[in-house]
């Protein structure tokens, strides 16, 4: 069990309070469709990816010398929605992804995957006291690679309807980075 001290200790190196993770805000900055901030409290869940090194190993006199290589490509980001009962939100998703690929052929708009065809989105942390926006991430060139299905069946009452969209992304900018 910890001594007085020791709490003491850990209130002063939380500071005024900490992070909570039902606490955030997520907003679609730009990209082909508009979502708009009214809609996006439908976002229920929202992660933030892992940042990864690879690592460099170099074999010396019987061990190994790891040194950091390349930083990895960003995992996914992945969002879960509620679905609301027109299916506005999801069909959002759904005339993105249809603008890189369309659903009846196998051409897309012809326009630039890269300048016109993704977009940026943040995820802000929110501050308990005072209700201010805390750490901020964003992610750029994204596009959703993957809009997921909707389980419908009777076992599922008293729940909301929700579905997950992964987005493939292309660059994360955070607190601290340049």
């Amino acid at each position: 069990m910890g001594t007085s001290q020791e709490i003491n200790d850990l209130q002063k190196a939380l500071g005024t309070d900490i992070v909570r993770p039902n606490l955030y805000k997520v907003t679609f900055t730009d990209g082909p469709v508009k979502i708009p901030d009214t809609k996006t409290i439908l976002i229920h869940t929202a992660n933030i990816p892992e940042a990864k090194i690879s690592e460099v190993s170099i074999p010396v006199l019987g061990r190994t010398l790891k040194i950091g290589g390349d930083r990895d490509s960003w995992p996914n980001w992945d969002i879960t929605v509620i679905n609301d009962i027109d299916g506005e939100v999801r069909g959002m998703f759904e005339e993105w992804h249809n603008k890189i690929l369309s659903y009846q052929n196998t051409v897309g708009g012809g326009a630039s995957i890269a300048t016109t065809l993704s977009g940026s989105a943040k995820v802000v942390m929110v501050n308990r006291v005072g209700g201010s926006s805390g750490k901020t991430y964003e992610f750029f060139g994204i596009f959703p690679d993957t809009v997921g299905g909707i389980s419908a069946g009777y076992s599922n009452a008293n729940q909301a309807g929700e579905y997950t969209v992964s987005f493939a992304v292309n660059g994360v900018k955070h607190p601290k980075s340049d």
